[in-house]
């Protein structure tokens, strides 16, 4: 949690959603519909991925797609980085603290994901059925490892 991230979103929203569906329609991470040479459009995306980072977004999602066990395990992450903001405001008293130390890790790893993404899923490709090509619209490595 002092790292940026909310407890069991990786595991929940990031894997069922995003990988599922790499960035495209759906996806809390969606991009497709933004303008990859506007700067304020990019200020659009960082607010689009703080809505995932908090897990707003995928609960949501969560909750529409009545995926219930994903949905309380992401919940219960979500209420225990907020309750622990909590218990270390009463602990310190320190809203400055709390911001520095707890929350503006949140903020960068935000903004770090938003312009990692854009770079990994920023480009489309569509075939002649207008199908999108899933090697074009994520980075993907040939003969790797992985």
């Amino acid at each position: 949690m002092f790292f940026g991230n909310i407890p069991h979103n990786f595991t929940t929203s990031h894997v069922f959603i995003h990988h599922r569906l790499d960035g495209g329609p759906g996806d809390t991470f969606y991009e497709w519909d933004l303008d990859r040479t506007n700067v304020g459009e990019f200020m659009l995306y960082i607010a689009r991925v703080s809505k995932h980072m908090v897990g707003y977004s995928s609960l949501k999602l969560f909750s529409f797609y009545n995926q219930t066990s994903k949905y309380e395990k992401l919940n219960k992450g979500v209420l225990t980085y907020w309750l622990t903001a909590g218990f270390i405001l009463a602990l310190t008293r320190s809203f400055n603290f709390v911001f520095w130390i707890y929350l503006q890790p949140l903020m960068c790893m935000t903004y770090f994901l938003a312009l990692l993404n854009y770079g990994f899923h920023g480009f489309l490709e569509f075939d002649e059925d207008g199908k999108s090509i899933p090697c074009v619209d994520s980075t993907t490595i040939i003969d790797g490892d992985d």
